[in-house]
């Protein structure tokens, strides 16, 4: 059998056959091994710089932006406030003083009048009548004492040539005080007449604004009926009931302020003390107090609600901050003033308080001091110790700080 003849055995083909796929296979793994030490490399190196960033974050924290004002001590002045109701300075409630029926209405209901004037007329004829006939008396009676006057004097003079007794004289002056007495007494009722006829044309009692008027023509009124309200507003009172312990600091002439609401803001009126009275009332244990304020204008009306303020002392200085600088905690009470670009937390005690400012005092420790910068806005984010970014706008809003703070 010749050697060519023989075939080779099957697994020494394979080894032939599978060499060369080995080989490439080989180089693969290598290639994926080479990228996979780069990949790697690389994560190594961006877990570097993140933990770098982070050392960096811890060193330099996120600023708290706030919003400050320098501390500075501020005029106050104890005030007796109260809410109080706006009066005439007088009102007057005209009346008829005759019965009639009513003719004329000479003014409406808002019209400025002045004293005397000519309001309401009535029907006063029957009055004028009466007055009529009291005036024909005067007349008739004085016709009668001139007649009485010349039979006196005729009496004398046959009495004194012996013509006559004595009770003929005596008869003739009689008759003449009798007339006499009569034309007296017809002018004294000519008078009474003529006083009740000027009740039949009612009168303004004094200058003022006419507010109410009940009647109208053809009504008929009887005595006592009211005619018309008249007021007097140039001035007008304001009647404020305050604390024992306040009252009893005024006395007449003190000034203080009296504000009233309208749609176009706050009326704000200078006023003067009129009038202290000397009792508390009764039943609401307080004293008092009668303003009185100009109003020439007209435009403080009666019956409006004001609001009374009246200085009690003189101003003092005192340490006084915004109410919202203030944090309570745990029932104490504190502030943040900025100390080289570091929050510190001081705790104070409150005194007393205004509108929208408050009192503080030290409470030991190291207290906020005049000319330190409180914070004033954005203290509910703030810590001891944090590190605040001062924010220079007028008024920013919460917004607008945390938009800065990013």
């Amino acid at each position: 059998m010749n050697d060519s003849s023989v075939q080779s055995p099957r697994w020494l083909v394979s080894r032939r056959e599978v060499a060369p796929a080995v080989l490439a296979g080989l180089t693969v793994l290598a290639v994926l091994a080479l990228l996979g030490g780069l990949v790697g490399a690389a994560g190594l190196a961006g877990c570097n710089r993140g933990g770098a960033k982070s050392k960096t974050d811890a060193v330099a924290p996120e600023l708290v932006p706030v919003r400050v004002e320098t501390l500075a001590r501020r005029s106050y002045q104890r005030m007796g406030r109260a809410v109080a109701t706006v009066h005439p300075w007088r009102q007057v409630s005209i009346r008829a003083e005759a019965p009639g029926r009513v003719l004329d209405i000479r003014h409406e209901v808002g019209d400025k009048v002045k004293k005397n004037v000519l309001l309401v007329r009535l029907d006063g004829s029957v009055a004028w009548r009466s007055y009529q006939a009291t005036r024909l008396g005067i007349k008739q009676g004085k016709v009668g004492l001139r007649m009485a006057k010349i039979n006196l004097d005729r009496m004398k003079r046959l009495r004194a040539s012996g013509d006559v007794p004595q009770a003929q004289l005596d008869q003739a002056q009689n008759a003449y005080e009798r007339a006499q007495t009569g034309v007296a007494l017809a002018k004294a009722q000519t008078a009474q007449v003529g006083r009740q006829l000027g009740n039949y044309w009612v009168r303004a009692p004094f200058a003022g604004v006419l507010a109410k008027r009940p009647i109208n023509v053809g009504d008929y009124v009887s005595p006592g009926s009211p005619v018309f309200t008249v007021v007097e507003m140039k001035r007008v009172k304001v009647v404020v009931g305050l604390d024992p312990t306040e009252g009893l600091l005024l006395k007449k002439g003190m000034s203080a302020t009296v504000s009233v609401k309208t749609i176009r803001g706050i009326l704000e009126r200078s006023a003067k003390v009129h009038l202290v009275r000397p009792l508390a009332d009764a039943t609401t244990r307080r004293v008092e107090i009668e303003l009185v304020v100009d109003n020439r204008d007209l435009l403080l009306k009666p019956g409006v609600v004001a609001q009374v303020e009246i200085p009690l002392a003189a101003p003092e200085s005192r340490l006084l901050v915004p109410a919202d600088a203030v944090v309570e905690l745990l029932g104490r009470r504190y502030v943040y003033v900025v100390r080289g670009g570091t929050a510190r937390r001081v705790e104070v005690k409150l005194g007393v308080s205004t509108a929208d400012r408050v009192e503080i005092l030290p409470l030991g420790g190291l207290p906020a001091k005049v000319g330190e910068s409180l914070v004033i806005q954005g203290v509910q984010r703030l810590a001891p110790g944090a590190k605040v970014k001062i924010i220079s706008s007028p008024s920013p809003s919460l917004s607008s700080m945390r938009s800065a703070a990013k």
